[in-house]
């Protein structure tokens, strides 16, 4: 913009000496360079009303407004020193109360055709968006929700099948309703899809691994978790999905991820594969984070409240993450496992214990089993 005040002041200088050259009185040929610079200030404001229109701006800004009134009075004191400058000031007092009177006539005849514009404008920038927004629910149903009830229909016999689809749809569709805007809702089976061939290893540690090495991709249409509260419940959704658990979340705090709490959310997920296989429904999940401002949960991928990022430093070690995961099966004896279920010590007990953090086994015949892992986020 600066740029362009100087370019209109040089031209302004060379107006005003070309008028003088000519024979033109200070006074006129002032007012012409004040009409000069007033209409090319005016003219200027048309970049920027376009500018602002490709961005998706429809206020103008503080400048603009300073701008267009400057150019205005610029413009008036150069019409009445031209004017000034040719007839005495009585004649030109009575020109300017003329030409206010005609302006306001013209503008009461104008005013309702103008506002019209105005409305019919806003009518059809109100409609664009509407399209655009049934367009992408449109999009959104088609690719998730109808083929989760084709499946459905398929499976009918089953049952449990059939729970596991409607369950599935259900979390990604309050997930991409009301949870992570950049969430996108993928279609059914997409954890047993990404998980085949993988055994027992974690999303949020296998997409870690892969950031790290330069090869990190996303699985599907699922990014990888950069959130604790997303990480614990893309975790909960895999096993869901592939043991045909149900499995309620809740997490209260929120906080960015560490190489920490992926080792975290890692034990969490192998606590609740055990939950799913040895335990019994209803499987619960709570995860709160201490030390970051808390406004609110999210309870099985819907927000109750607005869940705030913890905006403390990790590394700072001052973000305390809690995780429970509860069953209601009968319970076992975490001191005397059975053969092969070492599953327990290594991947929940020992993964904590390097992590730096604790892991308490709370298992009772007939109430079930509660894993509490706690561990700072740094």
């Amino acid at each position: 913009m600066g740029s362009v005040v100087r370019l209109v002041a040089l031209l302004a200088v060379m107006v005003f000496v070309v008028l003088r050259v000519s024979g033109v009185s200070v006074r006129g040929a002032g007012g012409c360079v004040c009409i000069f610079v007033g209409v090319t200030l005016g003219w200027t404001q048309m970049t920027i009303i376009m500018n602002a229109a490709d961005e998706g701006r429809t206020r103008p800004t503080a400048a603009s407004v300073a701008m267009t009134v400057a150019s205005v009075v610029v413009t008036v004191a150069g019409v009445v020193q031209v004017c000034a400058s040719l007839m005495p000031w009585m004649y030109v007092l009575r020109g300017l109360l003329g030409g206010v009177i005609l302006i306001a006539a013209l503008s009461l005849i104008v005013a309702p055709w103008w506002l019209s514009l105005v409305s019919d404008l806003g009518e059809e920038r109100a409609r664009a968006a509407q399209e655009e927004l049934r367009a992408d629910y449109a999009t959104q149903l088609h690719d998730s929700v109808l083929q989760t009830l084709a499946l459905i229909q398929m499976d009918a016999d089953d049952p449990v099948k059939t729970r596991a689809l409607a369950r599935s749809q259900e979390r990604d569709l309050r997930e991409w309703l009301y949870g992570d805007p950049g969430a996108v809702l993928g279609g059914p089976g997409r954890a047993d899809q990404s998980d085949a061939g993988r055994g027992e290893a974690d999303p949020a540690e296998t997409g870690t691994t892969q950031s790290e090495s330069g090869h990190a991709s996303q699985e599907g249409t699922q990014a990888i978790p950069t959130t604790l509260s997303r990480a614990v419940k893309v975790a909960a959704a895999r096993v869901e999905d592939t043991l045909e658990i149900p499995i309620d979340v809740v997490v209260v705090g929120d906080c960015a991820m560490t190489p920490t709490l992926v080792g975290m959310v890692s034990a969490a997920a192998e606590a609740m594969r055990n939950a799913a296989r040895h335990g019994a429904p209803p499987i619960s999940v709570y995860a709160e984070v201490e030390g970051a401002q808390v406004e609110g949960a999210q309870v099985g991928g819907a927000q109750v409240g607005d869940a705030a990022g913890g905006t403390e430093d990790a590394a700072t070690g001052g973000i305390t993450v809690e995780i429970f995961v509860r069953d209601h099966g009968e319970g076992f004896d975490p001191e005397h496992l059975p053969a092969g279920h070492s599953g327990v010590k290594d991947s929940i007990m020992e993964r904590m214990r390097r992590l730096g953090g604790t892991a308490v086994i709370d298992s009772r015949p007939g109430w079930g089993t509660e894993v509490h892992m706690t561990c700072q986020a740094s």
